[in-house]
């Protein structure tokens, strides 16, 4: 078959289709001309196949060159824009506002109080950067309990206050220098020095730390009645 202009070569040419009957040997004629006509039909299928066939090729290859060039632009545009705006100093902006209401949210959060009442009934405010530190009271809040009293049925006013101490010093307290974690260090013993002077005190706020979640606490209060107990034994 002849190429046409324009049209995709396919790796398979048919030039010529040649059959030969023996006729002789065929007894009915008929017959023979049946199979014939049978050979013809195949070959005339098979023709018409293989132009489908390129035409399907040559809209397949218009199709992926049309994604390939649609896909080279989309990355070219995407690469100049995105240079534009480094050098326009949109990335330092985009920090600067991220930063910006980073602060507005630890400020809301210093400003808010959070009521606790302790299992005998008792009323504590606390500050809402505060009560974040227990990550039970923090779910509580996320899960929007937190304009409400939070009832906490099993720590008592006593523990709750040395609780919220705690919480109030570490929220507060900024440790980004060798020497503000040194001041929050004495800090820590100071409060666990006294708190320790009351073994039953120290007990309950290992208990109420465990509960509350607040692993700072819960550590410094269980390793000081650790090491109280390896004293004892000595």
């Amino acid at each position: 078959m002849a190429e046409e202009k324009g049209k995709a070569v396919m790796p398979m040419e048919v030039e010529e289709v040649e059959v030969e009957l023996e006729v002789d040997q065929v007894e009915d004629e008929r017959e023979a001309e049946t199979v014939v006509e049978a050979v013809q039909k195949a070959v005339s299928d098979a023709l018409e196949k293989v132009e489908m066939m390129e035409e399907e090729g040559e809209a397949a290859v218009a199709e992926a060159a049309d994604k390939l060039l649609e896909e080279a632009v989309e990355k070219a545009v995407t690469e100049a824009l995105e240079e534009a705006l480094e050098e326009a100093g949109w990335d330092a902006a985009e920090k600067a506002l991220s930063d910006d209401l980073e602060k507005v949210s630890l400020e809301a959060e210093s400003a808010r109080m959070i009521t606790l009442e302790s299992s005998d009934g008792e009323a504590v405010k606390v500050k809402e950067a505060s009560a974040r530190l227990s990550k039970t009271i923090g779910n509580i809040i996320d899960d929007g309990r937190g304009d409400e009293a939070i009832p906490l049925p099993d720590v008592s006013y006593k523990t709750l206050k040395k609780v919220v101490e705690y919480c109030d010093k570490h929220a507060d307290e900024k440790s980004d220098t060798d020497e503000q974690k040194e001041e929050l260090k004495n800090w820590d013993k100071a409060f666990i020095d006294e708190l320790a002077e009351d073994d039953d005190s120290l007990v309950k706020v290992i208990m109420a730390s465990n509960y509350l979640k607040i692993d700072g606490l819960h550590n410094l209060a269980s390793q000081c009645k650790t090491t109280r107990e390896q004293i004892g034994k000595a």
